[in-house]
């Protein structure tokens, strides 16, 4: 294995679990130092997420090389990862199709018509950055939607969970 090759875990391991990394989750090689290796790991649902933790060998796989092209654009763009404030993955305790209730007043929704206290619906498996893709019906109980929004997942609480996970 090489410096920005691409891995996968390859066990649950509890030294990783503790830290939200799991079995299948993939990262990155930042440093290799014998048989320990220094990975980002990507939050498989929270794109933008990452956890930089060393590990053994044994507990990853090599996935692939990247082609010269990204291999640069890693090069680029690696001392962007803070390695002091990600040391774990968030959990993603949002599903699709979860209710959820909005309870804080923002600007940033009410100029949508969403307002603190509104429920709405989560219509999509994954977030960005931790804001979760939800639509909003109006109150008028027509079901016709009012507005579709990012909604940071601080700024809500689920209120019915959905049956399909």
């Amino acid at each position: 294995m090489q410096i920005y090759d691409c891995i996968k875990s390859i066990k649950e391991v509890p030294y990783l679990a503790e830290r939200g990394i799991h079995k299948g989750c993939r990262g990155k090689i930042l440093d290799i130092e014998g048989t320990r290796l220094k990975i980002v790991f990507w939050n498989p649902r929270i794109h933008g997420d990452y956890a930089i933790v060393w590990v053994n060998e044994d507990d990853i796989a090599f996935s692939y090389r990247q082609d010269d092209e990204f291999l640069e654009i890693t090069k680029a763009n690696v001392h962007k990862f803070d390695e002091s404030k990600h040391t774990s993955l968030i959990e993603a305790d949002v599903y699709e199709y979860d209710w959820v209730k909005l309870i804080v007043e923002k600007e940033k929704y009410a100029k949508y018509g969403v307002h603190k206290g509104m429920e709405g619906c989560v219509l999509m498996p994954d977030s960005y950055d931790n804001e979760w893709y939800v639509e909003f019906s109006k109150e008028d109980g027509s079901g016709e939607v009012l507005a579709d929004l990012c909604v940071a997942r601080e700024d809500f609480v689920i209120t019915e969970r959905a049956n399909i996970q």
